[in-house]
């Protein structure tokens, strides 16, 4: 996500499967089959409605529509935030961790983080 932030008018998709792919390399040395990422760019109107512009997912990441109204309540913060400025980059991780040996967890637990980010220049990012 913050990648994406720092753009300037345009990417890729490949330059943002790179992205992707250097993320999944910090994961190492653990498995990174089960790591699914998204990257979404978020409109937020003035009454804080949030809208997905476009997002890639990856191995599986959360599939947003373009033009969806994407989860992120209006009296958020980051929401009160990116309504200035009326974009946000959302990026969606979640990982199923296998503790190692499974004695107090026997099963896969699902972890997840989500973190936004103000794009860096006016004027939005577009998917070329």
């Amino acid at each position: 996500g913050d990648l994406v932030s720092r753009a300037k008018k345009t990417l890729t998709e490949d330059e943002i499967n790179d992205y992707f792919q250097a993320a999944s390399a910090i994961m190492q040395p653990l498995p990174t089959g089960p790591l699914r990422q998204t990257v979404s760019l978020i409109a937020i109107d003035e009454d804080g409605v949030a809208t997905v512009v476009w997002s890639i997912p990856f191995n599986g990441g959360i599939e947003r529509a373009d033009d969806s109204e994407y989860p992120l309540p209006a009296e958020e913060k980051i929401n009160e935030v990116g309504r200035e400025e009326g974009l946000l980059v959302a990026s969606e991780v979640i990982y199923s961790y296998r503790p190692l040996f499974g004695i107090v967890y026997p099963n896969a637990l699902s972890l997840s983080h989500e973190e936004f980010f103000l794009p860096r220049f006016p004027g939005g990012i577009e998917i070329e």
